[in-house]
């Protein structure tokens, strides 16, 4: 009978036993299939505790891996092969149906896996970055949508936006998108203009729906209007848009680029709730996004900034960065203490 810590990649395994929460209480019975729901009830109950699933579910979770990153390859591949021809062709003459069908496959396997994120922080050299983080996004957006209970069509339709919101990228010089050394003025004016070669691009291709056009020319507008390149405020930015905004910002994060390392995914979840707090992230997309992540860790061992080790036993929906930790004997609310953080996941 194989135990495994309460996370999304057990969505679809079944229960081996009965499971009891500290009261007694009996929160789900054996055979059960889980479901997300059931996932949200054990982190929620059981603080961390394994729990016992059918033993050929090791065997099933590495082929639900297997398969998501097989079609994950394929896609990459797919992507580089015709991005690469919109600086020497017309879009019009571009065959994108071999992506797209590939894509649609990932995006499909992608919402059945919701271990993805595991799948996708992948080390890539600087000049594939564009590849990556174009599938990354789509894929996180997608991702989003689930979180957040948008329809499975609406969710395909983030994705699609994800793909090609960076697509005007490839017109910009090289020699700029790979400088290490801080940029000018006019460079950084240049890069800026990938949000409009990208809308102009698509605005070309009639089968583009018009979401996937906004993605591409606004996914770098800001609530607070301090974004680009119209300077838009949230009333003004379409909601689809803001999810690939904060989708765009976190794979960013997460990506190793020519002139920034990865930062670890807990950098990465204080940046974007300092990005909400400074009123330029949605609120209401950035921290469902946050709690499904650290749900992630529910029951693993971490380092706070002061150095000490605890395990993350709660996430509290109203602040999931600031979880509640097991430290030896004693529980420690992060809420209490707002300098106080988590830095690192301790690997066993």
């Amino acid at each position: 009978m194989a135990k495994y810590p309460v996370s999304f990649g057990l969505v679809g395994e079944k229960l081996a036993q009965d499971i009891h929460s500290d009261q007694g209480v009996l929160l789900l019975k054996k055979g059960i299939e889980l479901t997300e729901s059931h996932i949200l009830i054990l982190q929620r109950y059981s603080f961390g505790k394994k729990i016992a699933v059918v033993e050929d579910a090791n065997h099933l979770l590495k082929a639900r891996t297997m398969k998501t990153e097989k079609s994950y390859q394929l896609c990459f591949q797919a992507i580089k092969h015709t991005f690469s021809q919109v600086t020497t062709k017309p879009m019009t003459h571009i065959d994108f149906s071999h992506l797209t069908k590939n894509y649609d496959y990932l995006l499909e396997n992608s919402m059945e896996d919701l271990a993805v994120l595991n799948h996708i922080q992948k080390e890539d050299s600087y000049e594939e970055y564009v590849y990556s983080h174009s599938l990354n996004v789509g894929i996180i957006s997608a991702l989003i949508g689930k979180i957040l209970k948008r329809s499975h069509n609406e969710c395909l339709l983030l994705g699609r936006m994800g793909l090609f919101h960076d697509i005007g990228r490839m017109m910009i010089d090289k020699r700029i998108l790979d400088k290490s050394a801080p940029l000018t003025t006019e460079e950084w004016e240049q890069i800026k203009r990938h949000t409009t070669h990208g809308y102009e691009l698509l605005r070309s291709m009639n089968v583009i729906e018009q979401h996937i056009k906004d993605a591409a020319l606004l996914h770098h507008e800001r609530i607070d209007g301090s974004g680009y390149p119209k300077g838009l405020k949230e009333k003004d930015i379409p909601f689809l848009v803001q999810i690939i905004s904060v989708a765009d910002a976190f794979d960013a994060m997460l990506s190793k680029r020519v002139y920034q390392d990865k930062k670890p995914m807990f950098d990465v979840v204080h940046e974007l709730i300092k990005e909400v707090t400074n009123n330029r992230l949605n609120r209401a997309i950035v921290f469902p996004l946050v709690q499904y992540v650290i749900r992630q860790f529910i029951g693993s061992e971490i380092e706070l900034s002061d150095g000490r080790i605890g395990e993350i036993i709660f996430i509290h929906d109203n602040e999931p960065h600031k979880p509640l930790v097991k430290i030896e004997d004693a529980y420690v609310d992060l809420r209490m203490f707002p300098s106080l953080q988590m830095v690192r996941l301790i690997e066993r």
